[in-house]
């Protein structure tokens, strides 16, 4: 009997910032134009729109200082920094979250629209939500959140605008089944791979009744998953050996085995760890202990610094560390895995050549609803 594998699916975000250095402020801009910048600043680009004299402008954010500073600057007037030096950039320099999804369109499709003459088009499918990052003769250059890697132009008529907050993103999607050969390679790892190096707990101090029960509960729910599906492998085993004995009979079995290497800091900083929306509130019942519980309001965004895989999760509010405490699993949805790199996308600079205009795009106004 094989056993079945399930990936739960995250709430994909909004790309992240391409990141720049400026050697042009651009003052001739005007008001647009990015108050206090200087040459060699960093900023981050968050969308582009054509020019004129065929050079396009790009909308940026400046974090410098710790006062945020937008505008519009001159495509030619920046720099994108590589992989390296963007991996080197100080992270007072690069926008948060919040700040990021007020400053980002997000679309909504509700007619669905192809042209698969056209390769450097998107194809619109009802329902999906869409980050636009480029306007031009009524056509939108971007791509499909779920699916960042294929971008192109689709004409904006077909779309609708929707709030620049978490709540369009805060959807629940169904768990991916994994394939049988890709779930029997994940297992063969998972049982190959040395134990992880014990983490430091975040919480200091004694556990809250409530927490306590569901770590037990969650325990012994582990352990009777761990022991159904070393059952059900054991089980595939003998019958893909069919009876043959087996050539590691005699092996050693520490042979081969290499020495355990901790890889992973002592500390990591709070932006290194899972970030989720409340999707209910939640308020700690009269007599609770200052601090052991944590307050929640809809919408807020919550780092999850120790999960116990059971129904509570400990964490701070997001940009104020000095809020931490417990909360209930049920209460929050993760949106965000820094493990997970299919989601750290950069914002597209230079779009491609648009494609030609339908006819029927002629003769009626386009444009975000």
């Amino acid at each position: 009997m094989a056993t079945r594998w399930f990936v739960p699916s995250l709430v994909p975000l909004p790309g992240v910032p391409a990141l720049a250095t400026v050697h042009d402020p651009c003052t001739d801009l005007g008001s647009d134009v990015v108050p206090d910048l200087t040459p060699g600043e960093i900023v981050n680009i968050l969308a582009g729109a054509p020019g004129e004299d065929g050079d396009d402008l790009v909308y940026v954010v400046a974090c410098g200082n710790g006062v945020l500073r937008e505008g519009w600057l001159r495509r030619s007037a920046v720099r994108v920094l590589s992989a390296q030096e963007t991996a080197e950039a100080p992270e007072a320099a690069r926008v948060r979250l919040q700040e990021m999804l007020r400053r980002t369109c997000l679309a909504r499709v509700y007619e669905e629209w192809r042209d698969p003459e056209q390769p450097n088009s998107l194809a619109l499918r009802h329902g999906r939500l869409l980050q636009v990052v480029s306007l031009r003769d009524g056509w939108g250059f971007g791509w499909h959140l779920s699916t960042p890697s294929s971008r192109g132009w689709f004409p904006m008529g077909c779309v609708r605008s929707v709030e620049r907050t978490a709540a369009p993103l805060a959807e629940e999607l169904e768990p991916l089944e994994l394939p049988l050969g890709a779930a029997e390679s994940l297992r063969m790892l998972l049982q190959g791979a040395p134990p992880p190096p014990p983490r430091r707990w975040q919480w200091e101090g004694e556990m809250p009744q409530v927490v306590a029960e569901s770590a037990q509960r969650a325990q012994r729910e582990w352990q009777d998953s761990r022991e159904q599906v070393e059952a059900a492998a054991r089980m595939a085993q003998e019958e893909e050996l069919g009876g043959a004995q087996a050539d590691s009979a005699t092996q050693d079995p520490g042979e081969g085995v290499p020495e355990e290497v901790s890889v992973l800091p002592e500390e990591l900083p709070d932006y290194r760890y899972p970030l989720a929306i409340c999707k209910a509130a939640f308020t700690p019942p009269p007599g609770t202990p200052p601090g052991a519980l944590l307050e929640m309001k809809v919408g807020d965004l919550v780092r999850v610094l120790d999960g116990l895989e059971g129904e509570m999760y400990f964490g701070s509010i997001e940009a104020r560390s000095d809020r931490r405490g417990w909360f209930p699993r049920r209460n929050v949805l993760v949106v965000e895995d820094p493990n997970d790199e299919s989601t750290s996308v950069p914002v597209h600079i230079g779009p491609p050549q648009l494609p030609q205009v339908p006819e029927f795009l002629r003769t009626t106004g386009v444009g975000v609803a």
